[in-house]
């Protein structure tokens, strides 16, 4: 646990000292402003897809598990105690709702992992949530009962996202969360969250955290240099100047060729484009650490050491069109090197036209678009490889593979037949530093999500 509440009065006594805070230890105190483009979240933790759902999901709401370092500890979970492929978990006793009249109970997670396991589709974790059985045997204590061969640090990692939260009843809605900050109010533009000693794992070290909204990576960067925010979930010319980095999230560029392109002719193109985009340094045209994808995980989340081979020989098309968003400047200069990269597979003409709202979720819906390919990216939420195959099969509507296969960890096969088949092309994987702030200690936590709650702030 992070903090015990026997000892919290006597920690605050201390770190209200003068020497404490001079010294530079902890203190209650501080506020941090962060940037997002919604408060998705909020209410619905289950439903979250988004990197700024996920964020604010680990500040209303409470898992059983949290990330730490390479493993994870007990949030609502005072003990997790694994045998066999059985989790038994006791809940810290005497933690609250943000409403303040009721106490979580053994109920709550059982009806919370029960509504997840439904959302089908709605979420890429469902699957894995519904092939657990869940039970209370008393108010405090639930047993997680695991598929055969199940592994125990996939199903921790599991259970210690942000999407799989504790509410109230297993129902979203106000006063329904019990993580570290509880919302207080605000408009379209911010919301405010301020500590709450209710948590289960103790009060947060801040005092509060405003979730600013902004409305895309330019404005955050802009709001960024000029201290309207805290933290910028990316990097600029500007920002290093008044920043510093403490975390990295992993985010890959893809390209989607239109649905016509089936069988043999699909896999040259693919094979083609990738090696194409391999030869050329497309890094000098993203902010961030890239490195050429060979297949469709980034480092560190992939399931398999497979490939996407050069192609036997290279197609010859009658012309090339790649479509990037409209509104995403760093797509738009991409787009322009790959097209250039791209022009000896085509005997007419190769152009970038800009799509309003392409995004990966659209460009894989159209049917008869106007372009050969489109440019996406997609920032990774996973924390371990069988969780990125599950990932990547919902964001690209591939079939995944089996829940209890991704608790064993056994997608290798699976993941061998994507990168050999599924109609998608890495472009390039980047690693995307996040800006901090000087004066701000910023704990670093899993796929680009601060953990807020343990992070501080000198008076």
């Amino acid at each position: 646990m992070r903090r015990v509440a026997p000892i919290l009065a006597a920690l605050a006594t201390l770190a209200a000292s003068p020497g404490v805070d001079a010294a530079g230890r902890r203190v209650y105190a501080g506020r941090v402003t962060i940037p997002v483009t919604s408060f998705s979240g909020l209410s619905d933790p289950h439903a979250v897809t988004t990197r700024d759902g996920r964020l604010l999901a680990t500040l209303a709401h409470c898992r059983l598990l949290r990330p730490d370092g390479a493993g994870f500890v007990g949030e609502l979970a005072r003990e997790a105690r694994w045998d066999g492929r059985t989790l038994t978990v006791t809940l810290v006793d005497g933690a609250r709702f943000h409403d303040e009249r009721h106490a979580i109970r053994a109920a709550d997670v059982v009806a919370s992992l029960s509504r997840l396991a439904k959302l089908g589709d709605a979420s890429p974790w469902s699957a894995a949530v519904g092939a657990l059985r869940v039970r209370a045997t008393d108010p405090l204590h639930v047993v997680i009962t695991a598929p055969r061969r199940a592994s125990e640090a996939e199903v921790r990692a599991l259970l210690s996202r942000p999407e799989v939260a504790i509410l109230r009843d297993g129902r979203p809605g106000d006063g329904a969360g019990c993580g570290p900050f509880r919302p207080v109010g605000g408009d379209a533009v911010a919301r405010r969250f301020t500590a709450f000693d209710g948590s289960p794992a103790g009060r947060p070290w801040l005092d509060a955290v405003v979730a600013r909204r902004v409305a895309d990576e330019e404005a955050e960067q802009s709001a960024f240099v000029f201290g309207d925010v805290d933290v910028a979930f990316g990097d600029g010319p500007r920002s290093r100047r008044v920043g510093r980095v403490v975390d990295d999230a992993q985010t890959t560029f893809f390209a989607l060729p239109h649905p016509r392109f089936t069988g043999d002719a699909a896999l040259g193109l693919r094979r083609a484009v990738s090696a194409f985009a391999r030869a050329e340094r497309l890094g000098r045209y993203v902010e961030g650490r890239a490195a050429p994808a060979a297949a469709p995980w980034p480092a560190g989340l992939a399931p398999t050491k497979r490939e996407l081979g050069r192609p036997g020989s290279f197609p010859q098309l009658p012309g090339l069109v790649i479509a990037f968003d409209a509104d995403d400047r760093e797509l738009a200069d991409l787009a322009r090197a790959l097209r250039d990269s791209l022009r000896q597979l085509t005997s007419g003409t190769a152009r970038v036209v800009p799509v309003s709202g392409l995004r990966l979720a659209t460009a894989r819906g159209m049917r008869n678009p106007d372009w050969d390919l489109a440019l996406v990216r997609h920032r990774w939420a996973a924390s371990t490889p069988a969780q990125a195959a599950l990932e990547l099969a919902w964001g690209f509507g591939i079939a995944p593979p089996g829940a209890d296969d991704a608790l064993a960890d056994r997608v290798r096969a699976w993941a061998d037949r994507v990168v050999r088949d599924a109609s998608v092309v890495p472009i390039l994987h980047v690693t995307r530093p996040v800006m901090v702030r000087p004066g701000i200690a910023l704990e670093p936590g899993r796929a680009g999500l601060p953990e807020l709650a343990e992070s501080w702030r000198p008076r």
